[in-house]
Formats: C-alpha cells, structure tokens, sequence
C-alpha cells in the first residue's frame, strides 16, 4: 500500500519526503538520478479511539493467555490483534476479515516500523 494510501485510510497521521542528492559521475559532470524519498512518520497523539464493547469481545482476550501456554509465540499473537485491531477501526474490515488479514500478514512477514503505531488493544479492555 502507498503512502498516500496508508494516510488517507488513517494508519499514517503524517508524512514528509525529502529528496536524495543525486549522484556525480566526474566532477561537475551530474547525471540524471530519479529523486527517492525517505518518510518520518510520527504519531498523532489527538486521535481518539471509538468502539463498543462487543468488538473487543470478539478477540476473546480470555483465550490469549491459554494460547500462549499452549506455545503460540505471545508477540505474535499480540501483533495478530493489534494489527486486526486497526483494520477494524481505520480500514472498516469486520472482524472475522480483519482477523484473518492480519493473521497472513504476521505469518508471512517481519514486524514493520509502522506497527509501533498500532493501540495495544488487550489495553482497551
């Protein structure tokens, strides 16, 4: 997903680009280099977060912990909810296709910088 994307669906608050110097063959002799960007991206702390009680329910909480004594790696499965989480609130997805996003997702890839704006959502019960 683009950037522009990620902003407009709410994962992303803010973003700047800045342009990459570009490279020189022989002195004073530039060629042309296509400019690459590098984005900050940073939290917004007057987001507000709306939801009811039984969306949380439907993460069954209660179960977590039994997952992870059944050896289901913790960080996984908080990276599972977390991420289906915000699905939830800023993609529209239910919660069953939020879920199960999010579940390939971890499965298939590394933890992502932009994960650390994720809500810890078991902090919202």
């Amino acid at each position: 997903m683009a950037l522009a994307d990620l902003m407009k669906k709410g994962f992303l608050t803010s973003g700047t680009a800045t342009p990459a110097t570009p490279a020189t063959h022989k002195a004073g002799n530039r060629l042309p280099v296509a400019t690459v960007a590098t984005v900050a991206v940073m939290k917004s702390p007057n987001l507000k977060v709306t939801f009811d009680a039984g969306s949380l329910d439907q993460f069954r909480f209660d179960l977590v912990q039994s997952d992870i004594n059944s050896g289901y790696p913790a960080d996984d499965l908080h990276r599972v909810n977390n991420m289906a989480w915000a699905f939830m609130q800023k993609g529209g997805m239910g919660f069953e296709e939020a879920i199960k996003h999010a579940a390939v997702i971890v499965a298939a890839t590394q933890i992502a910088a932009y994960e650390a704006a994720y809500i810890d959502v078991m902090a919202l019960v």
